[in-house]
């Protein structure tokens, strides 16, 4: 999201701006996640398993958002099959137009 030309509010609700690298990672986290969290630590896998078992805790200890970043940044600095999962592509650039 980006701010309203000449927006001047706090509540501004921006315009959308899709971010091609962003969705590419969002999709191999899921498939990763969905596949059991190949490549992390044991420790790693029992807390990620942990944070997402609402049985345990009966309601959510965190936030699916919080969740869902925790998840990204372990998969940003855990992953340990780039062939695997791939590369991340480097954004040419990325422009906010307003």
């Amino acid at each position: 999201m980006v701010a309203s030309p000449d927006s001047r509010a706090f509540d501004d609700p921006g315009v959308f701006v899709e971010i091609p690298l962003v969705n590419q990672i969002r999709d191999r986290v899921r498939a990763w996640r969905n596949g059991g969290y190949p490549g992390v630590t044991g420790v790693t896998k029992r807390l990620l398993e942990c944070w997402n078992d609402l049985e345990q805790f009966g309601t959510r200890q965190c936030f699916f958002c919080q969740i869902k970043e925790a998840e990204t940044l372990i998969w940003l600095t855990r992953r340990l099959r780039p062939t695997v999962w791939g590369p991340i592509p480097r954004p040419t650039s990325v422009r906010f137009s307003g």
